[in-house]
């Protein structure tokens, strides 16, 4: 069965984005350094087919890995309108003019927020001080999502027993204004130093139908390039296997700005929470998360652990 995580480490959250059985050490992962082929494609890759591998019971079960979608009470967990209050108190980022009641989607900034690495840095900082909007997440989190997945694993793996969950805390607000030509490359996020043992949630705070028409488009299968978008509106959240299945953001053509959520959790002993990609590029390209798990009674942040 798999064992509970009762220590801590360091998650990494990619900051280009837009960009059973046995014990834990017992098998040494191969599939992060499987995203970075022969022919790597950037300095990430490269590092990471030099780097050791995470120490996991294997690989997550191929089932698990296939894109799913879930949904959510968006009146018990209002994530649009506690973002609608984070993004009206902050200052030097945008504004919704005269727009009552605030509507993201009338959220008026410069692509800068989308394009800069220190503007994002800003927003994440406003995402880190917000306790209404971080406590919103975390309730999802336990409540929704890890029962949710949990389920899903039990169905592939009925013995597993308890398992631990390291979701990341705080999760990544992404604002994309439009009209832009401004877009995110495909990207799979083994560049930044994830690990093939976590899974990628992706939510709109947005309306895509009505309204932006712009969204996050993922491949089905590592490299196999079937691009296809995530035709989802609030209230409904993506699961993708976004370390090793590619992802790219086209340019926001509409005159609405697209504003999403997202989030990895790490599955269990599939996962090596004492597991991170070093060197500088590692260090420079992403947004360090410790992660804690809840039977450790400890409480350090900025990320969590969930035994379930």
């Amino acid at each position: 069965g798999l064992a509970p995580l009762t220590s801590h480490s360091t998650m990494a959250a990619s900051a280009d984005d837009a960009a059973a059985g046995g014990s834990p050490a017992s098998v040494a992962a191969a599939a992060p350094a499987a995203a970075a082929s022969a022919a790597a494609r950037s300095k990430g890759e490269r590092l990471l087919l030099e780097a050791a591998a995470p120490q996991v019971v294997g690989e997550l079960p191929e089932e698990l890995r296939k894109q799913e979608r879930l949904e959510f009470d968006t009146d018990r967990y209002d994530l649009r309108g506690t973002a609608a209050s984070l993004l009206g108190r902050a200052v030097g980022i945008g504004s919704f003019a005269e727009c009552e009641p605030k509507e993201l989607e009338r959220y008026r900034t410069d692509d800068a927020i989308f394009r800069s690495f220190g503007a994002r840095q800003q927003l994440r900082k406003l995402v880190m001080e917000d306790a209404v909007f971080l406590g919103v997440y975390e309730q999802l989190v336990i409540e929704v999502v890890v029962p949710w997945l949990k389920a899903r694993l039990v169905a592939l793996l009925p013995n597993c027993g308890a398992v631990n969950f390291s979701y990341q805390y705080p999760p990544t607000m992404r604002v994309q204004p439009g009209p832009s030509e401004e877009f995110k490359r495909p990207h799979r996020d083994a560049e930044y130093g994830h690990q093939a043992g976590e899974l990628n949630f992706w939510m709109p705070l947005t309306n895509y139908s009505e309204f932006t028409r712009a969204t996050l488009w993922v491949e089905s299968r590592p490299d196999v390039g079937d691009f296809q978008p995530l035709a989802i509106d609030y209230g409904s959240i993506a699961m993708f296997h976004g370390t090793l299945c590619r992802h790219h953001v086209p340019a926001n053509a509409s005159t609405f700005t697209r504003i999403s959520l997202d989030f990895r959790i790490g599955v269990g002993d599939f996962f090596d929470p004492d597991w991170q990609l070093q060197g500088d590029f590692a260090r420079a390209t992403s947004e360090s998360s410790t992660l804690v798990s809840t039977a450790g009674n400890r409480s350090l942040k900025p990320s969590r652990g969930y035994l379930r």
